[in-house]
């Protein structure tokens, strides 16, 4: 291991006078009002039922996001790292003081893609909600997640091959209700949870327009109960189709095997079918249309199931071309019923004056929401700038919501 290390010391430090560096900062103040006139309780404390009153006066908080990339030859190294902290209120956060760091190391020789990436979240245990996380069975409060991932990738003339595997460690406190306890109150304890997931894929080209592809996925969640285990086994067909530079076709038809004893029996045999078209016209009008179904067969009904129907279109007109960033008009519409996920939305980006330009955005979910944002943004040069931005969403069955935010973004 001691070999390994040195080694990797010196390919970097000899590498140096070959690199190219890139860092990102952005930091924003933010603003929330709420359109409740009540308190709520937030419970974010070491008990279930502490009180954690919020009023519904305006509440503050910062968010500071950083990235750190080196390119070297054919190889890189990144930093990344979101760090946010939030006076509690009403809005849907998880937490309100958090930061969230990746590194990762990337080699990529002719066909060949190497990733090894760590991840840390960490939570204020006073700041952060109580909740269900997947994986486990009680209210639960995330202190910290670590992800180890490697990923790789070898693409040949005919065959190609993918492998990705995590190995995720939760540090969280869970909490039992206390039946011996005359107080109603709940017994908290400390705990770790382990999951590894991994997943390979094996595609070959048979021509120019179809690739045929097994895939296999597998969690186990390390511990002596395997109610969390997940197994899938499957294949498919992609198929593209390059008309010419503007016009595209891309589907991919997928049949998958289900064993978990947290899927129900009917989705044991699953089915994804994917498409999308893709058209430019010029340099100003381009857009999609994408499809996704997916259906499961119950063996026991002899019968086809539909699970959810996806239609999603978008369209782009960009014109004042003359300046370092477009101005463009966004619009699209998504239909998904079965998920309540039908959604319309439409965005405006327009160039004012000496670098001044406006954004205008709205989304309107029948069933869930509709939101609007507006916000300004002035580029003393392509990579520094200065914004200010509101967001205002009506939930249908929460408290309206509106959040201004105040930042810079620079690029050096």
């Amino acid at each position: 291991m001691k070999k390994i290390i040195v080694i990797f010391i010196l390919f970097v430090i000899l590498s140096i006078g070959n690199s190219e560096i890139l860092n990102w900062s952005q930091i924003s103040y933010q603003a929330f009002l709420t359109g409740s006139s009540d308190d709520i309780d937030v419970v974010t404390s070491a008990s279930p039922n502490a009180n954690n009153t919020i009023n519904t006066k305006l509440k503050s908080g910062l968010r500071w996001q950083h990235e750190f990339k080196r390119n070297f030859n054919n190889f890189n190294i990144s930093f990344d790292n979101n760090l946010f902290y939030s006076e509690k209120s009403h809005e849907s956060r998880n937490s309100f003081l958090f930061n969230d760091a990746k590194l990762k190391l990337s080699y990529f020789p002719n066909t060949h893609y190497f990733k090894l990436q760590y991840g840390n979240r960490w939570f204020d245990e006073d700041n952060t909600r109580i909740l269900t996380i997947p994986g486990t069975e009680e209210i639960t409060k995330q202190k910290m997640v670590h992800n180890t991932e490697l990923q790789y990738k070898s693409n040949g003339k005919k065959l190609k091959f993918s492998f990705y595997g995590k190995l995720r460690n939760l540090d969280y406190d869970y909490f039992v209700f206390d039946e011996e306890n005359s107080n109603d109150e709940f017994a908290r304890f400390s705990e770790w949870e382990n999951d590894i997931y991994t997943s390979a894929k094996i595609s070959y080209e048979i021509n120019n327009l179809f690739n045929i592809f097994v895939s296999g996925y597998y969690k186990d969640d390390l511990n002596e109960s395997d109610l969390f285990n997940h197994r899938k086994f499957g294949v498919g067909l992609n198929y593209f189709k390059k008309y010419d530079f503007f016009n595209f076709l891309n589907a991919n038809f997928y049949y998958y095997h289900n064993d978990s004893q947290r899927i129900s029996n009917e989705k044991t045999h699953y089915f994804l079918t994917q498409m999308r078209y893709t058209k430019r016209i010029g340099t100003s009008l381009s857009g999609f249309v994408s499809y996704i179904n997916r259906s499961c067969y119950d063996s026991k009904q002899s019968k086809l199931l539909r699970i959810s129907n996806m239609l999603r279109i978008h369209v782009k007109y960009s014109y004042r071309l003359d300046t370092f960033l477009d101005s463009y008009v966004l619009t699209g519409i998504k239909i998904n019923p079965e998920n309540k996920g039908s959604l319309i939305f439409s965005e405006l980006n327009q160039y004012f004056y000496k670098n001044l330009f406006g954004l205008f955005s709205i989304k309107y979910a029948d069933e869930l929401f509709y939101a609007f944002s507006t916000g300004f943004e002035y580029y003393l040069s392509p990579v520094k700038s200065f914004w200010i931005k509101n967001e205002f969403t009506d939930f249908k069955k929460t408290p309206t919501q509106n959040i201004i935010f105040i930042g810079s973004t620079v690029l050096f």
